[in-house]
């Protein structure tokens, strides 16, 4: 089955290449782990003055995407408390990694942050 989908998708690509289209962008996924490595700007988050005031803490799962050149081009939050969503959004907007590199070229690649909120 997997073989499948693999040719089927091969067969695609070449089929767009062979009538002079782009094939399509490539994504790939990759653990928080593994970015860590790659951060070059890592902004910590602004701790929002209502969420202090209300000593909310906790964690906000991220899942992001990043472009070719190692830019965060979508930040959504998956969990976490809704008043400090905001705060962990902007911040991880403004972070920047190394280009993810598969056989030699940049990819977008996809992945899942967590952003730890503490007082």
């Amino acid at each position: 089955m997997r073989y499948k989908i693999v040719i089927v998708t091969i067969l695609g690509m070449l089929s767009a290449l062979a009538s002079g289209q782009q094939a399509p962008a490539q994504r790939i996924r990759v653990s928080q782990g593994v970015l860590e490595g790659s951060i070059l700007v890592k902004v910590d988050p602004q701790y929002p003055q209502e969420a202090k005031d209300n000593r909310v803490q906790g964690d906000v799962v991220l899942r992001i995407l990043i472009d070719k050149q190692g830019n965060v081009i979508k930040a959504k939050p998956m969990s976490g408390p809704p008043s400090l969503t905001g705060a962990a959004v902007d911040a991880m907007m403004q972070w920047k990694f190394k280009p993810y590199l598969l056989n030699g070229e940049p990819v977008q690649v996809e992945s899942v942050f967590t952003i730890r909120f503490r007082l």
